[in-house]
């Protein structure tokens, strides 16, 4: 179950990727194609971790070619969450 889950959690990352856009623990969890409890996947995200195939900043993980994408991401929500801010006031 280990190397089916560590595929199809490198899976969900590479297709965020492509966005450049890093994720959280749980929206992993939510994009798997196979069940698993959080557990399990924390123990995964540390072998891949150890295995250099992810890095996790700022609690984003993201695949380990990248780098800087979890300062992107908050740079990203702070210019939306101003304009959903805006649209409200509107």
């Amino acid at each position: 179950m280990s190397e089916e889950l560590k595929k199809a959690t490198i899976k969900a990352l590479a297709f965020y990727d492509i966005f450049n856009y890093p994720l959280t623990l749980l929206e992993i969890h939510r994009n798997l194609e196979i069940a698993c409890g959080l557990a399990e996947l924390s123990f995964v995200l540390d072998d891949l971790k150890k295995e250099n195939k992810i890095i996790e900043e700022d609690g984003y993980i993201f695949l380990a070619r990248q780098s800087g994408l979890a300062k992107i991401r908050k740079t990203r929500f702070l210019i939306s969450f101003k304009k959903i801010k805006k649209t409200e006031r509107i």
